[in-house]
């Protein structure tokens, strides 16, 4: 079987920042249900609210999008964002004043 080349102009980072209300249990209960599903689905952290999963195509990531959005709670305001791995590999991040390198692709991609 042959392996397909990932282009760094064809993969994407899926994004999915949030801002969800925690004031009651019940809120707080969908912010963890939320979160959950954003891991199961092969989601990191980046930072509090930011979360990210490498996708080789723009078309694979519509069915990562479709099980977030299935996902969403009923209050709060969630975001979908799809960059290249290009452009996520521009990003700057900072720990302190101290710069870090992004994150790198994830190892377990397979194709065939």
């Amino acid at each position: 079987m042959k392996g397909l080349l990932l282009s760094a102009y064809r993969s994407v980072w899926l994004m999915a920042m949030f801002d969800l209300p925690v004031e009651t249990p019940d809120n707080k209960r969908d912010y963890a249900r939320f979160r959950k599903a954003l891991l199961k689905d092969g989601f990191m952290m980046l930072q509090f609210s930011v979360y990210a999963r490498y996708i080789p195509s723009e078309e694979a990531a519509e069915a990562h999008r479709r099980t977030i959005r299935s996902a969403i709670p009923p209050l709060g305001q969630v975001r979908l964002m799809a960059v290249t791995d290009h452009q996520f590999g521009k990003m700057e991040v900072f720990c302190g004043k101290k710069p870090r390198e992004p994150e790198e692709v994830p190892e377990q991609i397979l194709l065939f």
